[in-house]
């Protein structure tokens, strides 16, 4: 064994600003071994450093760690049921009086949907390999974005960001977990400048489920009603998601919801709970995704109770939060070509009535939008 770094023995950096404009965000911006307080499983406690893998992975058999046990939130259920603080609401839209016009609606639907944590695990796992030489840094990284890499290192490090260098010339798949730089890296970069020599940092498989991010777990509640017709008079999207206890982490599951039905009566609310887990991070179709998945279940689970064909129902070409029409979405074609394609010709064309064949569109739409996300 070369070296062990932990808390009280670790070199001194600086936090990153965390700054989308700046260039240099992170989702963790809490450093490695920044405290002596475990926030999740899999958090980094120690890095032990030697010439050869085999010398490491031996040596950190021996290092001895001791934990003061207390009790965990593992979950959002387990998050709202024993929450340490209430659930911070953190985005809301609303248009006239949702509730008011629920209670007084002709035909009702209420459902709470729920997705779990999913992680990313691309089959090239996180690496590091960082190289000190004359105060410039040098390493390469598994990253979507080289100059967020290159701003954030040169932030906690507190160099200029023309003494970094990041190279990245071959990324197997990342799916959102590669976009900004985590744990691992800092650890590499640092134990390389204290050594004064290359040091390469590979996060193993089952670590990549606890250190590398992942998409949270959420709850959300769908509120629909429509009039004697079946057109809508209220949607609410009330939707929370669990969030690490060192940042806080959006999945914006009401991103298309105030968008994508004609309705004045609207109201859509974003919070998060705090989990002993790594903090979440952006995943493909970041909020989209599993927001989609409640809204378009509730739509279909609604008309199904009303023995309704969906494409009755108010969908807009345009955008409803906006009253500014959709630029290229060119949906209500899809749905006519959707349509044709699975022999409903006796539906009306959208083009003509501004409402799509969503009934056999729905199905073709979601099967793009699996393969697209």
């Amino acid at each position: 064994m070369i070296d062990s770094y932990h808390h009280d023995h670790f070199p001194s950096l600086y936090r990153t600003p965390s700054s989308f404009m700046q260039q240099n965000k992170v989702d963790e911006t809490r450093l490695p071994v920044e405290d002596n307080t475990i926030y999740y499983g899999g958090q980094f406690v120690a890095l032990v450093v030697a010439d050869t893998f085999e010398n490491a992975r031996n040596a950190a058999y021996y290092v001895d760690v001791k934990y003061t046990p207390s009790k965990a939130v593992s979950s959002l259920e387990q998050g709202l049921k024993h929450a340490r603080a209430k659930p911070a609401r953190s985005a809301k839209s609303v248009r006239g009086d949702p509730d008011s016009a629920f209670e007084s609606a002709a035909h009702q639907f209420e459902a709470t949907y729920a997705t779990p944590v999913e992680t990313h695990n691309p089959i090239e796992m996180h690496a590091t390999t960082a190289h000190w030489n004359n105060g410039q840094l040098t390493f390469y990284e598994a990253s979507q974005g080289v100059i967020f890499a290159r701003n954030t290192m040169a932030a906690v490090f507190g160099i200029s960001p023309d003494r970094v260098e990041v190279r990245a010339p071959y990324i197997g798949s990342g799916f959102g977990s590669k976009l900004w730089i985590w744990p691992h890296a800092v650890c590499a970069a640092a134990a390389s400048r204290e050594l004064a020599r290359p040091v390469q940092l590979v996060v193993p498989r089952h670590q990549m489920f606890t250190t590398a991010c992942h998409r949270p777990q959420t709850r959300q509640n769908i509120r629909l009603a429509t009039d004697a017709d079946g057109r809508f008079v209220s949607i609410s999207h009330d939707s929370i998601n669990t969030t690490s206890f060192v940042n806080t982490y959006v999945e914006n599951c009401r991103s298309c919801t105030k968008s994508l039905y004609n309705c004045d009566k609207l109201r859509v609310t974003q919070s998060t709970i705090q989990v002993n887990q790594g903090t979440p991070t952006s995943m493909r179709g970041p909020g989209a995704t599993p927001g989609l998945f409640a809204l378009e279940s509730a739509v279909d689970e609604m008309t199904e109770k009303l023995n309704m064909d969906p494409v009755e129902l108010n969908y807009t070409d345009q955008d409803a939060s906006k009253n500014l029409p959709f630029s290229s979405i060119h949906l209500l074609e899809a749905y006519d070509k959707g349509a044709e394609t699975f022999g409903r010709t006796n539906i009306p064309s959208a083009r003509s009535v501004r409402i799509s064949s969503r009934s056999a569109g729905t199905r073709l739409y979601r099967v793009c939008a699996c393969i697209a996300w």
